[in-house]
Protein backbone atom coordinates (compact mmCIF):
# COMPACT_ATOMS: atom_id res chain seq x y z
CA UNK A 1 0.00 0.00 0.00
CA UNK A 2 1.12 3.53 -0.81
CA UNK A 3 -0.03 6.65 0.99
CA UNK A 4 -0.35 10.04 -0.67
CA UNK A 5 -0.95 13.57 0.57
CA UNK A 6 -0.39 17.21 -0.45
CA UNK A 7 1.21 20.12 1.38
CA UNK A 8 2.34 23.58 0.32
CA UNK A 9 4.97 26.20 1.12
CA UNK A 10 6.34 29.47 -0.20
CA UNK A 11 9.37 29.93 -2.41
CA UNK A 12 11.62 32.64 -1.04
CA UNK A 13 12.27 34.68 -4.17
CA UNK A 14 8.77 35.95 -4.91
CA UNK A 15 6.85 34.41 -1.99
CA UNK A 16 5.36 32.07 -4.58
CA UNK A 17 3.23 29.23 -3.24
CA UNK A 18 4.02 25.75 -4.54
CA UNK A 19 2.34 22.41 -3.88
CA UNK A 20 4.17 19.21 -2.93
CA UNK A 21 2.76 15.69 -3.12
CA UNK A 22 4.40 12.37 -2.29
CA UNK A 23 3.60 8.71 -2.69
CA UNK A 24 5.04 6.88 0.29
CA UNK A 25 5.18 3.12 0.85
CA UNK A 26 3.11 2.43 3.96
CA UNK A 27 5.19 -0.52 5.18
CA UNK A 28 8.64 1.03 4.85
CA UNK A 29 8.00 4.81 4.66
CA UNK A 30 10.03 4.84 1.45
CA UNK A 31 9.17 7.84 -0.74
CA UNK A 32 8.58 6.24 -4.13
CA UNK A 33 7.85 9.51 -5.95
CA UNK A 34 7.01 13.16 -5.44
CA UNK A 35 5.71 16.09 -7.43
CA UNK A 36 6.21 19.83 -6.95
CA UNK A 37 4.14 22.28 -9.00
CA UNK A 38 2.65 25.75 -8.92
CA UNK A 39 -0.85 24.22 -8.93
CA UNK A 40 -2.69 21.53 -7.02
CA UNK A 41 -4.79 20.17 -9.84
CA UNK A 42 -5.40 16.47 -10.32
CA UNK A 43 -2.39 16.20 -12.67
CA UNK A 44 -0.09 16.84 -9.71
CA UNK A 45 -0.97 13.53 -8.06
CA UNK A 46 -1.59 11.51 -11.22
CA UNK A 47 1.83 12.29 -12.68
CA UNK A 48 3.54 11.49 -9.38
CA UNK A 49 1.70 8.17 -9.17
CA UNK A 50 2.69 7.19 -12.71
CA UNK A 51 6.30 8.10 -11.96
CA UNK A 52 6.29 5.82 -8.91
CA UNK A 53 4.75 2.98 -10.92
CA UNK A 54 7.36 3.40 -13.66
CA UNK A 55 10.17 3.08 -11.12
CA UNK A 56 8.84 0.45 -8.71
CA UNK A 57 5.77 -1.20 -10.19
CA UNK A 58 2.16 -1.00 -9.06
CA UNK A 59 1.03 -1.09 -5.45
CA UNK A 60 -2.04 -3.13 -4.58
CA UNK A 61 -3.70 -0.16 -2.87
CA UNK A 62 -3.36 3.61 -2.56
CA UNK A 63 -4.51 5.38 0.60
CA UNK A 64 -5.54 9.06 0.39
CA UNK A 65 -7.79 11.56 2.08
CA UNK A 66 -10.90 12.97 0.41
CA UNK A 67 -9.14 15.91 -1.23
CA UNK A 68 -10.55 16.90 -4.60
CA UNK A 69 -7.33 15.81 -6.35
CA UNK A 70 -8.01 12.24 -5.22
CA UNK A 71 -11.72 11.82 -4.62
CA UNK A 72 -15.09 12.83 -6.04
CA UNK A 73 -18.37 12.65 -4.15
CA UNK A 74 -20.28 12.17 -7.39
CA UNK A 75 -18.96 9.78 -9.97
CA UNK A 76 -15.22 9.16 -10.18
CA UNK A 77 -12.36 11.64 -10.16
CA UNK A 78 -9.69 11.46 -12.84
CA UNK A 79 -7.32 10.03 -10.21
CA UNK A 80 -9.81 7.31 -9.29
CA UNK A 81 -10.29 6.47 -12.97
CA UNK A 82 -6.51 6.18 -13.31
CA UNK A 83 -6.39 3.77 -10.37
CA UNK A 84 -9.12 1.66 -11.96
CA UNK A 85 -7.20 1.50 -15.26
CA UNK A 86 -4.08 0.47 -13.37
CA UNK A 87 -5.93 -2.16 -11.33
CA UNK A 88 -5.15 -0.43 -8.02
CA UNK A 89 -7.65 -0.30 -5.17
CA UNK A 90 -8.40 3.12 -3.68
CA UNK A 91 -8.62 3.29 0.13
CA UNK A 92 -10.18 6.59 1.21
CA UNK A 93 -9.81 8.05 4.69
CA UNK A 94 -12.91 9.35 6.39
CA UNK A 95 -13.43 13.10 6.39
CA UNK A 96 -11.48 15.27 8.85
CA UNK A 97 -9.28 12.39 9.94
CA UNK A 98 -5.68 13.25 8.89
CA UNK A 99 -4.28 10.49 11.15
CA UNK A 100 -5.22 7.96 8.45
CA UNK A 101 -2.41 9.30 6.26
CA UNK A 102 -0.32 9.96 9.36
CA UNK A 103 2.96 8.79 7.85
CA UNK A 104 2.70 11.47 5.18
CA UNK A 105 1.76 14.01 7.83
CA UNK A 106 4.84 13.02 9.83
CA UNK A 107 6.96 13.38 6.69
CA UNK A 108 5.71 16.95 6.25
CA UNK A 109 6.79 17.73 9.81
CA UNK A 110 10.22 16.22 9.12
CA UNK A 111 10.61 18.33 5.97
CA UNK A 112 9.51 21.41 7.89
CA UNK A 113 11.94 20.70 10.74
CA UNK A 114 14.82 20.48 8.25
CA UNK A 115 14.49 24.13 7.37
CA UNK A 116 15.74 25.18 3.99
CA UNK A 117 15.20 21.75 2.41
CA UNK A 118 12.69 22.99 -0.13
CA UNK A 119 12.90 26.74 0.34
CA UNK A 120 14.61 27.35 -2.98
CA UNK A 121 14.35 30.67 -4.74
CA UNK A 122 12.97 29.04 -7.88
CA UNK A 123 10.76 26.04 -8.59
CA UNK A 124 13.57 24.11 -10.31
CA UNK A 125 15.91 24.71 -7.39
CA UNK A 126 13.29 23.51 -4.91
CA UNK A 127 12.73 20.35 -6.96
CA UNK A 128 16.47 19.63 -7.02
CA UNK A 129 16.75 20.09 -3.27
CA UNK A 130 13.80 17.79 -2.64
CA UNK A 131 15.24 15.14 -4.95
CA UNK A 132 18.45 15.03 -2.89
CA UNK A 133 16.55 15.26 0.38
CA UNK A 134 14.24 12.32 -0.33
CA UNK A 135 17.18 10.25 -1.57
CA UNK A 136 18.94 10.86 1.74
CA UNK A 137 15.71 10.22 3.66
CA UNK A 138 15.17 6.90 1.87
CA UNK A 139 18.70 5.51 2.03
CA UNK A 140 20.63 7.15 4.86
CA UNK A 141 18.30 8.48 7.55
CA UNK A 142 17.58 5.92 10.33
CA UNK A 143 13.94 5.85 11.36
CA UNK A 144 12.83 5.23 14.94
CA UNK A 145 9.63 3.59 13.73
CA UNK A 146 11.74 1.08 11.77
CA UNK A 147 13.92 0.09 14.70
CA UNK A 148 16.84 2.17 13.49
CA UNK A 149 16.65 0.93 9.90
CA UNK A 150 16.42 3.29 6.94
CA UNK A 151 13.30 3.06 4.71
CA UNK A 152 15.28 1.45 1.86
CA UNK A 153 16.22 -1.50 4.09
CA UNK A 154 12.61 -2.51 4.52
CA UNK A 155 11.39 -1.42 1.09
CA UNK A 156 13.95 -3.58 -0.73
CA UNK A 157 13.66 -6.51 1.69
CA UNK A 158 17.10 -6.05 3.21
CA UNK A 159 15.81 -5.40 6.70
CA UNK A 160 16.56 -8.90 8.05
CA UNK A 161 20.07 -8.95 6.64
CA UNK A 162 20.78 -5.45 7.92
CA UNK A 163 19.37 -6.31 11.33
CA UNK A 164 21.56 -9.42 11.51
CA UNK A 165 24.58 -7.35 10.55
CA UNK A 166 23.73 -4.70 13.12
CA UNK A 167 23.14 -7.30 15.83
CA UNK A 168 26.35 -9.10 14.84
CA UNK A 169 28.23 -5.82 15.01
CA UNK A 170 26.69 -5.10 18.41
CA UNK A 171 27.74 -8.54 19.68
CA UNK A 172 31.26 -8.01 18.35
CA UNK A 173 31.36 -4.59 19.98
CA UNK A 174 30.23 -6.03 23.31
CA UNK A 175 32.88 -8.77 23.02
CA UNK A 176 35.56 -6.15 22.29
CA UNK A 177 34.39 -4.09 25.23
CA UNK A 178 34.49 -7.17 27.49
CA UNK A 179 38.01 -8.05 26.33
CA UNK A 180 39.03 -4.44 26.88
CA UNK A 181 37.66 -4.50 30.43
CA UNK A 182 39.41 -7.77 31.15
CA UNK A 183 42.71 -6.44 29.78
CA UNK A 184 42.32 -3.26 31.81
CA UNK A 185 41.57 -5.21 34.97
CA UNK A 186 44.62 -7.40 34.31
CA UNK A 187 46.84 -4.31 33.90
CA UNK A 188 45.49 -2.83 37.12
CA UNK A 189 46.09 -6.14 38.92
CA UNK A 190 49.67 -6.35 37.62
CA UNK A 191 50.38 -2.78 38.72
CA UNK A 192 48.94 -3.54 42.15
CA UNK A 193 51.13 -6.68 42.38
CA UNK A 194 54.21 -4.66 41.43
CA UNK A 195 53.38 -2.02 44.01
CA UNK A 196 52.91 -4.66 46.71
CA UNK A 197 56.15 -6.33 45.69
CA UNK A 198 57.94 -2.98 45.90
CA UNK A 199 56.49 -2.26 49.32
CA UNK A 200 57.50 -5.72 50.55
CA UNK A 201 61.03 -5.24 49.19
CA UNK A 202 61.41 -1.87 50.93
CA UNK A 203 60.12 -3.32 54.16
CA UNK A 204 62.56 -6.20 53.87
CA UNK A 205 65.47 -3.81 53.29
CA UNK A 206 64.50 -1.70 56.29
CA UNK A 207 64.16 -4.79 58.48
CA UNK A 208 67.60 -5.94 57.32
CA UNK A 209 69.12 -2.55 58.09
CA UNK A 210 67.66 -2.56 61.61
CA UNK A 211 68.92 -6.07 62.22
CA UNK A 212 72.39 -5.15 61.02
CA UNK A 213 72.46 -2.08 63.26
CA UNK A 214 71.64 -4.17 66.34
CA UNK A 215 74.66 -6.58 66.00
CA UNK A 216 78.01 -5.78 67.74
CA UNK A 217 80.52 -4.31 65.32
CA UNK A 218 84.03 -5.49 64.69
CA UNK A 219 85.70 -2.94 66.94
CA UNK A 220 89.20 -3.13 68.47
CA UNK A 221 89.17 -3.12 72.28
CA UNK A 222 91.83 -1.12 74.01
CA UNK A 223 93.30 -2.76 77.04
CA UNK A 224 94.57 -0.74 79.95
CA UNK A 225 97.91 -2.03 81.15
CA UNK A 226 98.70 -1.50 84.80
CA UNK A 227 102.24 -0.63 85.59
CA UNK A 228 103.82 -2.41 88.61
Amino acid sequence: MWQSDITSFLLTRHSQRVFLTVFLDDHSRYVVSFGLELHQRQELVSEALLEGIAKFGKPKEVLTDQGRQYFAWRGKSDFQKLLIRQGIAHVVARAHHPQTVGKCERLWKTVEEDRGVARGRRLEEARERLLHYFSHYNHFRPHQGLGGMVPADRFFGAESAVRRAVEGGARAQRARARRGREASEARVSRRADRRRAGVDARRARKAGDRHAAGRPGERSTSMRLECP
